[in-house]
């Protein structure tokens, strides 16, 4: 808990991820792209469109060569701290619980897929993505096969995964914010997580 004068609360919340190194990195990939991964996510239409109690809800894998992390970012209003966290545990005991759709799968590879290609476009990201694949791999991995192991995935996999990665007792928290504001996060946290 990092105390600031701000007006919005800055949170994280994160557990233990996989390296990627991990052959499921594909199938985390397709459950970040639907859980918090963009604008049309789970997180994002819920928590921010439907219910309005953040300014900016996200999730994002951060994989290294022995180890990651997986985290769900959050700004919220001091006011909507205890009603946004409910509102995010109920999204991820539900997203673990009932899984996702054969539809939403689809879809969220065919984004992935055609974001892959768009980035193609670009030399810099062309040129990343050579670097890393050499630097992480040892070897070059044609665009081609990567979407090969993307389309691989299937609801079962990402609900498989989702689930065993996002077990209660695994969740950490950071958070910036007032004084008296950040007491109830950590209320609200321990209560929903504790």
């Amino acid at each position: 808990m990092v105390e600031k004068d701000t007006e919005q609360v800055q949170l994280c919340i994160g557990v233990p991820g996989i390296s990627y190194y991990n052959p499921e990195r594909y199938t985390q990939n397709v459950m970040n792209s639907i859980l918090g991964g963009g604008m049309s996510s789970r997180l994002f239409q819920s928590i921010r469109e439907e219910r309005g109690l953040a300014y900016s809800v996200y999730s994002f894998p951060a994989n290294y060569s022995d180890t990651g992390a997986y985290s769900v970012c959050i700004g919220t209003g001091p006011t909507k701290v205890s009603t946004f966290f409910e509102a995010l545990f109920k999204e991820l005991d539900k997203f673990t619980r009932q899984g996702v759709s054969d539809e939403e799968v689809a879809r969220t590879q065919q984004l992935i897929k055609s974001s892959m290609y768009l980035g193609l476009e670009s030399v810099m990201n062309r040129m990343s993505r050579l670097g890393k694949s050499l630097l992480m791999y040892g070897e070059l991995k044609s665009v081609e096969d990567v979407i090969t192991d993307i389309l691989a995935v299937n609801a079962g996999m990402v609900q498989d995964f989702a689930s065993e990665l996002l077990k209660k007792p695994n969740f950490s928290l950071a958070a910036i914010g007032p004084a008296e504001v950040l007491t109830e996060v950590e209320k609200e946290y321990r209560k929903w997580w504790g």
